[in-house]
């Protein structure tokens, strides 16, 4: 899960990358100047991979990031 702001002053995105390859882009284009969560499934990592997220600003969008919250494939077959 990933905890950002999607402001009011602009359409800027995020992006999800591991080891260099972009698994997941979404664009900030709600606008509701408030902080939102993106759960994105499946998306594997492995020991020793490189996590980046990317933002891009626009306008007076900053691409603000709070956090990043790992749930492993087991709690959430736990959870069912």
């Amino acid at each position: 899960m990933v905890s950002y702001v999607d402001e009011k002053q602009g359409k800027g995105s995020l992006s999800l990358l591991v080891n260099g390859k972009q698994k997941a882009l979404w664009k900030l284009d709600v606008d509701v100047d408030t902080w939102r969560r993106k759960t994105i499934p499946n998306i594997e990592i492995k020991q020793g991979e490189e996590i980046k997220v990317v933002g891009l600003a626009d306008g007076s969008e900053s691409a603000i990031l709070d956090f990043i919250e790992f749930i492993s494939r087991e709690a959430v077959a736990r959870s069912k």
